[in-house]
């Protein structure tokens, strides 16, 4: 039977010839016809709201929705993650792999945080913990990982891009400094493209795109294969400047592909051989008799010898070599190919002796770590058994003193939840909540400079908290710096529309600057949020007395006696009477 189905014999003649001639186009279109045909299958992931980070990435999710959205229209089926915690982005991953087709096309790209450790790369999810190099190969995603798995689908070409060359937020935890991204391997079969070439750093700019992947989106709806989309990308970034560091490209293609899904995969060219002199013309031959087969045959298996040789050579492994052997083991490039083999498999026992080395190397890091943190838990352990030590003398003390009452036992608690705080802080510097509360013990007691001093560290480590600026605001205002009250009490409204108690602090700012009709208004929107609420209630009373409204005002302020008799004298110290 014929690829059609038929069997030629049923057509004599001219007409047999035709619907062969029919049966080898239809074979041929199905051989080189349009890329459409093979799968097409690409993961697209963007991490940017890291708790870690200084701040939001301002790129990651805009660049991943301009690529997901120019891949669909090249003919790709899109897997998307973003802001992924490591479950659902290794949920995205599996479902990905499992769209690639045998001798398909898989796409990945990754805008975020990546990190090398031992010279692997790493993709780091939302919530990863990391306090050590050992918790990024736990809670990241292995980048090799990833590509094995897509070799083990069998997907013909395998591309890689990495926007995650940027400066490690965990590094401050790391013994070992890491910045940027380790060489990335390509494999027969891969191309990568990175952000930045190993070791590299690029900075966000404003958002919400980076030229990165605006020139990397703009190449993909040209006529482009991968590989020439990736050097234009490369190109024009290196044309921006010497302070911008340009993309790196890895690649062992065997074939490439087009981004427009109508034209078909194509080989990749091996490289030019040199042009040979020119040679003098020669007299005309007589013709000759076409030779047989048999004297063709050798000449043909030696040029099938010479380009399965310059295959491996392109390939530079001893797998290839031993392909090549196994194909050919005999012929003028069998000992040129035994000794290429032998080398490559001498390379590739001292690459792995390299990497069981850095394996070693970590594994030591890590037991070092370990031990470290061993001893300081042995002296937490020593601090702990000590503190408890003082509280039993201080209890038994206490017990043969009736005298120690139970405001000593306040006090206690409290030194004890202001040692634990400071403790916090000394473990993590950057531990926003701890100067947080902190700050709110201070304020509690009264220590308004050391509440507003911590009040300021944890703005600084996380200027969106609406609960920090209002207190803050509070502080300003009962110490006298009205300015910078309001300025904290209008953040605080920004960050969060109509908070109750953000209102209530701006109310109090208005009242002792002298702002009434402006107080009146705070309050009253206050109020509409609860009506019960004592202090707005007497805070609108005093301003509307001052406006004049005494019998408003007075209503009020009877209303806030109701609820708390003592509110005239909370307000007294605040500086308002």
């Amino acid at each position: 039977m014929s690829r059609s189905g038929w069997s030629a014999t049923r057509f004599p003649g001219r007409l047999r010839t035709i619907v062969l001639a029919a049966c080898a186009a239809a074979a041929a279109l199905a051989v080189a016809g349009p890329a459409a045909a093979e799968g097409r299958a690409a993961l697209v992931v963007a991490e940017a709201a890291y708790p870690d980070s200084d701040a939001v990435l301002p790129t990651p999710v805009g660049d991943a929705g301009a690529m997901a959205e120019a891949l669909r229209r090249r003919g790709f089926t899109v897997t998307t993650a973003d802001n992924a915690g490591r479950d659902t982005l290794k949920t995205a991953v599996d479902r990905f792999v499992r769209t690639v087709e045998p001798d398909g096309v898989a796409l990945v790209f990754f805008a975020g945080y990546g990190i090398q450790v031992g010279r692997r790369n790493y993709l780091i999810p939302l919530d990863a913990r990391v306090w050590s190099e050992s918790d990024v190969a736990r809670d990241g995603i292995s980048v090799d990982g990833l590509m094995d798995a897509l070799a083990k689908r069998q997907a013909g070409i395998r591309a890689l891009i990495l926007d995650a060359s940027r400066r490690n937020p965990f590094e401050r935890r790391f013994r070992s400094f890491s910045q940027g991204l380790a060489p990335i391997p390509a494999p027969p079969g891969v191309i990568a493209l990175s952000a930045a070439a190993a070791g590299g750093v690029v900075g966000d700019g404003a958002g919400p795109r980076s030229p990165f992947v605006t020139e990397l989106v703009r190449q993909i709806a040209t006529d482009a294969s991968v590989d020439k989309a990736f050097e234009a990308v490369r190109d024009a970034m290196a044309k921006r400047g010497p302070n911008v560091p340009p993309p790196a490209i890895t690649s062992d293609l065997r074939e490439t592909f087009f981004f427009d899904p109508d034209r078909p995969r194509v080989a990749m060219a091996a490289p030019p051989a040199p042009e040979p002199k020119a040679a003098p013309p020669a007299a005309p031959k007589p013709p000759v008799a076409k030779p047989d087969e048999s004297e063709t045959r050798p000449e043909r298996e030696r040029e099938q010898a010479t380009r399965d040789f310059q295959t491996a050579e392109r390939a530079g492994t001893a797998a290839a070599y031993r392909d090549f052997l196994k194909r050919h083991p005999t012929g003028p490039l069998t000992e040129k190919a035994n000794a290429a083999q032998a080398l490559a498999e001498a390379a590739e026992r001292k690459a792995e002796a390299r990497r069981a080395e850095q394996d070693e190397q970590q594994k030591a890091e890590l037991r070092r770590d370990e031990e470290r943190r061993e001893e300081q838990r042995r002296a937490d352990s020593r601090k702990e058994e000590e503190r408890r030590a003082d509280l039993r003398k201080e209890e038994e003390e206490r017990r043969a003193d009736p005298r120690k009452d139970e405001e000593q036992r306040r006090g206690e608690q409290e030194r004890q939840r202001l040692a634990e705080l400071d403790d916090r802080i000394r473990r993590d510097p950057r531990d926003e909540g701890a100067y947080y509360e902190r700050g709110q013990f201070h304020a509690q007691r009264g220590d308004t400079a050391a509440a507003i001093a911590d009040f300021d560290r944890a703005i600084r480590l996380n200027p969106a908290s609406p609960e920090a600026y209002n207190n803050r605001c509070w502080l300003h205002a009962v110490a006298g710096d009205l300015r910078r009250a309001r300025s904290d009490c209008d953040e605080a409204l920004r960050l969060r529309p109509g908070f109750l108690d953000a209102l209530d602090s701006r109310g109090l700012v208005n009242l002792k600057s002298g702002a009434l009709q402006a107080a009146v208004s705070d309050y009253g929107e206050a109020l509409k949020r609860d009506a019960r609420h004592s202090s707005a209630l007497y805070g609108r009373g005093l301003a509307l007395k001052r406006l004049g409204d005494e019998a408003t005002g007075g209503r009020d302020m009877t209303s806030a006696f109701a609820l708390n008799p003592q509110i005239d004298k909370e307000f007294a110290t605040y500086g308002v009477r």
